[in-house]
Formats: structure tokens, sequence, C-alpha cells
């Protein structure tokens, strides 16, 4: 059964979707509107998304609670998505580095993570071009870099520090 429910988080309203109390999606959006959305209860899944986002956006880094439940897509989307949870907090690697992992061009990294369903709990943002700069995200850049500083990750002239970056070897399969 589809369950979403909406809440007020910093600039966002965020829409969690879940079937079968697993999250399925989570969306960001800058009106307003709170509470139930399709008569389903709230429930402590969403409630523990909602808190884990709240902190993060405000700035506080904080893993994921490793009682929530969520389910990847299928396909090369979710092998994508799978292995970003190899970039640990407090670095980053690159499009193209993650490509070569994945035997993937890094436009088709970049692609696959825009199409992210679940951002910040799967953390795309730990992905940057290979000058180091930021690169994309769904969010903006504003949000990635508070993301990304939150997590110790320096930054100059919008710029991750080298000693910040590492890249996915076989032996990490």
């Amino acid at each position: 059964m589809l369950c979403q429910t909406s809440h007020r988080i910093g600039i966002f309203t965020v829409i969690i979707s879940s079937i079968n109390g697993s999250i399925m999606k989570i969306d960001f959006r800058k009106s307003f509107r709170e509470g139930t959305i399709n008569n389903c209860q709230r429930n402590k899944n969403h409630e523990l998304l909602a808190d884990f986002l709240n902190l993060r956006l405000s700035g506080v880094y904080q893993p994921p609670p490793t009682e929530l439940k969520y389910s990847l897509p299928p396909g090369v989307l979710g092998r994508v998505l799978a292995n970003l949870n190899k970039i640990p907090a407090g670095y980053v690697t690159t499009y193209s580095s993650l490509g070569r992992y994945l035997s993937l061009h890094p436009r088709r990294i970049g692609y696959y993570l825009s199409k992210n369903p679940l951002p910040i709990l799967i953390p795309c943002h730990r992905v940057v071009k290979s000058d180091l700069s930021l690169g994309g995200f769904s969010l903006g850049l504003d949000v990635k870099k508070i993301l990304l500083e939150s997590e110790g990750i320096k930054l100059l002239n919008n710029r991750i520090w080298r000693n910040h970056l590492i890249h996915l070897h076989e032996e990490d399969r």
C-alpha cells in the first residue's frame, strides 16, 4: 500500500513515499504543505527519515538511522546508487572514477545520479567533477556544499581539497 506524508524541512516541503513500509522516494519541493497526503497514517519510518533530513539540511552530520527501511530501484540505477554507500562520510569520488569502477561513462554516472529517488539518504552529493569542483546536485549546489562541509570536507573556491578524494577499486566490489 502506498503511503505518502509531507514534512516541512528548512526551505523545502519533503514528500516521503513508501510502499509496504519501505521508503521508495523522497521529493523536495519549495512550496509548503505538511501532513498526510493519501489517508495513510504517519509511520515511524517516515518520521525517522524526516528527522534525519532535518539534521542534514541544517548542517549537522549524522549517518542514516540503521533501522530505516528503504528500497533502491532495479537495474543499472540501483547498481549505481548501491555503490555510493561505499564512499564514506568525509570523502568524495569523481564521476569518472565511479564510472571506471562501474564500467560506465562519467556522463552516464551523472545521468543516473540525477535520477536518485532518495537524495541525501543515498549520498550522491559525494560525487564531484574530476577538477574537484562540485558538479551538480538536484537540490542545488548550496545544499550540496552544506552536506559536504557537515561531513568535514573542506572546500577552497568551491573545490574539494584533494585529501578528501578517494577512488573505488576492484577489491571494493
